[in-house]
């Protein structure tokens, strides 16, 4: 699609573009403010250029986590005691839009135990309004938000982990051009805190790395439920 094309298709839809930039495959990528800009924007050019030229990246949905179950129930259990025990509540469960990834005991309290979930816009917002609990079996669960940002263990990047992975290793305590497990410093250096001239005295692994939290912060932004709540 050339470019005034492009041009012509976003004045001619009143949409605001946060930015605009050409891939490594040669497409042209548009950043713009809320889904419905983008549906309005997509529509005027598959109008002017056909269907196949234009492609929607798929949203992202948002991942909760159920805690406080006592029981180490398996994903189908959680899965049919949510739908059974919910309904009334409005938050009507179905295999599309509630999605059981895994059972972990609790960080804190080895006894109780955590699921992490994918739920669709609809149905995190019904949980909302239920006051972010949910009725597992004989609890009351606490529901949370999960921002898990993927990190290499061999060049300590985001949004990828170290299978497949190119790069040159980089330690996650020193920053030093070596991989992490053959390091024994005392004294810690984040590589993304040093780039971001943020406070680096920690390993890129601390939960509470200032560079991790922005990526977290960055991943809500891309989920269409926090984008328009917020």
């Amino acid at each position: 699609v050339d470019r005034q094309t492009i041009k012509d298709a976003v004045i001619n839809s009143r949409v605001a573009v946060s930015s605009t930039y050409v891939n490594k495959r040669g497409d042209t990528v548009m950043i713009l403010d809320n889904e419905a800009s983008k549906d309005r924007l997509a529509a005027d050019l598959r109008e002017k250029v056909g269907h196949s030229e234009i492609v929607l990246p798929v949203s992202r949905m948002p991942t909760i986590r159920v805690t406080g179950m006592d029981e180490n129930y398996t994903p189908q259990d959680v899965f049919t005691h949510v739908k059974h025990q919910n309904s009334d509540r409005g938050i009507n469960i179905t295999e599309s839009n509630f999605k059981v990834l895994f059972i972990r005991p609790h960080n804190k309290d080895d006894k109780k135990f955590q699921a992490t979930v994918r739920v669709t816009n609809e149905i995190r917002s019904c949980i909302e309004h239920g006051n972010n609990k949910l009725f597992v079996g004989l609890n009351l669960c606490r529901i949370y938000d999960h921002f898990h940002v993927k990190r290499c263990n061999l060049c300590q990047g985001y949004n990828h982990y170290k299978e497949g992975c190119s790069k040159a290793p980089v330690c996650g305590k020193c920053s030093g051009p070596h991989q992490t497990d053959t390091c024994h410093v005392t004294e810690y250096k984040c590589v993304h805190c040093v780039e971001n001239k943020h406070d680096f005295n920690h390993q890129t692994s601390d939960p509470k790395c200032k560079s991790y939290l922005a990526a977290q912060k960055k991943l809500e932004q891309s989920i269409g439920f926090y984008k328009e709540k917020n």
